[in-house]
C-alpha cells in the first residue's frame, strides 16, 4: 500500500503473526489494539517516519520497537502493556515503549496505564537503563485517581519542557494513603509549565449507603486532596500563568477561593 496513510490493526485470536512489522513512508496515523481473545504474545517494529499520530491500546505485545518517529505529534495509550509477562521482561517493555515515542509533542495517557507506569517509577532502580526524558513534549494529559496522585512529580519530571497539564481527577473512595504531600519540584515547574486544567470527573464505584461520618470523612479527605494539589503548583510553579479548576463540590470550591487569593502572579479560574 505505497500511498496508505491510516491503518488500524486489531490483534486476532491466533492470527499467527510473530511480528507485526509496520513499514510504511506514507503512513500517518497508526492505532494498534488487542481484539477479544489473543493469547499469543508478539512482538511490534515501526519503521515509519512519517507517522505522526499513535494510537496504542495494544496488551499482548512482549516487545515494542520504533525505529524513527521524528515526525510524531500526538500519542495516546490506554495500555496495561503486557501483564502477563515476567517482572523484568515487561518492565524492559514499558521502556522501549517510552524511549520509542518519546519524540512526540503530545501526549494523553489513562488512568490504567498510569497505574502500571506508576510502578515502573517506583520499582525504576531494578533497572540498567535511565527512565527516558520527554524533551519535545509540551502538551500532557492524564487521568489521576487520589491513588496516583504521589506520583505526579515523576511524571512531570520525565517532561522537562511541558507547556500546558491538563489532568482528569477521579476521586476514588479507598482512603488510602491517607495523607498527600508533594514536595519534589521537576524542571518543568521552573521553567516552561504556564498552563495547568485540572478537572474532576465522577467515578462509578459502588459505595452503597454511608453513614454520615463515613460521608463527611470522605469529603475531608478530598478537601484535603484539592488543597495539596492546588498548593503544589501555585508554590512551586515559577512561570505558571493560568490555574484552571473545574470541581464538582461547592463547598470544596468556597474554600480554595480564600487560599488561591495568595498567589496574584497566577491566574486562577474556577469553572
Amino acid at each position: 500500500c505505497p500511498i496508505l496513510e491510516d491503518l488500524t490493526v486489531c490483534r486476532a485470536h491466533d492470527d499467527n503473526v510473530p511480528v507485526l512489522l509496520v513499514r510504511s513512508k506514507s503512513l500517518e496515523r497508526l492505532c494498534v489494539r488487542s481484539g477479544p481473545g489473543v493469547s499469543s504474545a508478539y512482538a511490534i517494529e515501526i519503521d515509519s517516519p512519517g507517522v505522526k499520530y499513535i494510537d496504542f491500546r495494544d496488551g499482548y505485545s512482549y516487545r515494542f520497537a520504533a525505529k524513527d518517529l521524528s515526525s510524531l505529534v500526538m500519542t495516546e495509550v490506554d495500555t496495561q502493556f503486557n501483564t502477563e509477562l515476567g517482572f523484568t521482561m515487561q518492565l524492559h517493555l514499558i521502556h522501549d515503549f517510552l524511549v520509542g515515542v518519546s519524540s512526540g509533542r503530545h501526549m494523553v495517557i489513562s488512568e490504567r496505564t498510569l497505574e502500571i507506569l506508576r510502578i515502573y517509577f517506583c520499582l525504576k532502580q531494578c533497572l540498567e537503563l535511565p527512565i527516558p526524558k520527554f524533551h519535545y513534549l509540551t502538551r500532557l494529559e492524564a487521568k489521576f485517581s487520589n491513588l496516583l496522585l504521589d506520583s505526579l512529580p515523576d511524571f512531570l519530571d520525565m517532561c522537562p519542557n511541558l507547556k500546558h497539564l491538563t489532568m482528569y481527577f477521579a476521586y476514588s473512595m479507598t482512603l488510602e494513603p491517607e495523607d498527600l504531600q508533594l514536595t519534589k519540584v521537576p524542571l518543568c515547574l521552573q521553567s516552561t509549565l504556564d498552563c495547568v486544567e485540572v478537572k474532576e470527573v465522577l467515578t462509578r464505584e459502588k459505595t452503597g449507603k454511608m453513614s454520615k461520618k463515613a460521608a463527611m470523612k470522605v469529603v475531608n479527605h478530598k478537601k484535603r486532596i484539592w488543597m495539596e494539589v492546588v498548593r503544589y503548583f501555585l508554590e512551586n510553579s515559577e512561570v505558571l500563568k493560568t490555574f484552571i479548576l473545574c470541581l464538582t463540590d461547592s463547598d470544596i470550591t468556597k474554600e480554595l477561593l480564600g487560599f488561591t487569593e495568595r498567589t496574584p502572579r497566577c491566574q486562577v479560574i474556577f469553572r
